[in-house]
């Protein structure tokens, strides 16, 4: 009778460690990178709601400002805004402004902004996302 041998292969654990590895730097770089993106879009949208709010304080001190429309009303206030946001790094289209409620005074004045932000995590599975800041302010007699 023959003896059947058997091959006893040995136990690598580097393949296995290298696996775990690259799975939790998988989980380490998702987290590093959506935190990052959500420090972005909060950066991003304080900067919407501070130039939001220097629109609307400058249209409740300035409501003469609808009066100068020569293409595009408001246009001082929008220089504000864009000036705002572009002191700190973001650029605002003035398509992305809107003004409701001008400009008798007594009355509220709202100025609402918006921006599209492109998060890593975010815009692979939705795209980019709008983030909108309005400041309502009272003009001023």
């Amino acid at each position: 009778m023959h003896q059947k041998e058997f091959i006893v292969k040995r136990y690598s654990p580097s393949g296995q460690a290298f696996l775990e590895f690259a799975l939790s730097l998988l989980v380490l770089l998702t987290l590093v990178m959506g935190t990052l993106d959500l420090g972005r879009a909060i950066t991003v949208k304080m900067v919407l709601t501070n130039a939001a709010r220097e629109g609307a304080y400058y249209l409740s001190t300035h409501p003469f400002d609808k009066d100068n429309c020569s293409g595009t009303c408001y246009l001082e206030t929008i220089q504000n805004i864009q000036g705002e946001g572009s002191n700190l790094g973001i650029q605002i289209d003035p398509n992305d402004v809107s003004v409701t409620g001008c400009c008798t005074a007594g009355s509220p004045v709202e100025v609402t902004v918006s921006s599209s932000v492109n998060l890593t995590i975010i815009d692979i599975f939705y795209g980019p996302i709008v983030l909108t800041s309005s400041a309502k302010m009272m003009v001023q007699p």
